[in-house]
């Protein structure tokens, strides 16, 4: 592992939690830190239960998340318990998949099954501009 590697992964980590990005809607993020709030957790508690009940029980290869390589949206950083970080990416590697379409096909099947989309957030409330 070469210096700048060992710098960046050193100084993501904090307290045996690792930071991650990955492309989650804006609304799951907000609804994730108002059930934090309500459950008077951290944030990265609910990630972390996300990613833990999505690898207790995989799906089948066919129904992760793809990501294109090029032209991503804007990701959302958030801090994830080290140990899932590595089983993660050790499923990921074992389906031929990156960790961060583990990490997003776990949040968005979690935010479906605590109905994230029924969360009032308070935002984009009226009608959308189209642009």
């Amino acid at each position: 592992m070469n210096s700048s590697v060992a710098k960046n992964q050193l100084a993501s980590l904090r307290n045996n939690r690792i930071l991650r990005r990955a492309i989650i809607p804006g609304k799951y993020h907000i609804a994730a830190k108002l059930m934090a709030r309500s459950l008077n957790i951290p944030v990265g508690e609910i990630y972390d239960q996300a990613v833990e009940h999505f690898l207790a029980a995989p799906p089948a290869k066919e129904d992760f998340i793809l990501v294109g390589r090029k032209n991503n949206p804007p990701k959302v950083s958030f801090w994830l318990s080290s140990h899932l970080s590595e089983r993660a990416k050790a499923l990921a590697e074992s389906l031929e998949l990156t960790e961060h379409e583990v990490l997003i096909t776990a949040i968005n099947d979690y935010a479906r099954k605590h109905n994230f989309d029924r969360i009032k957030t308070g935002k984009g409330t009226g009608s959308s501009k189209k642009v």
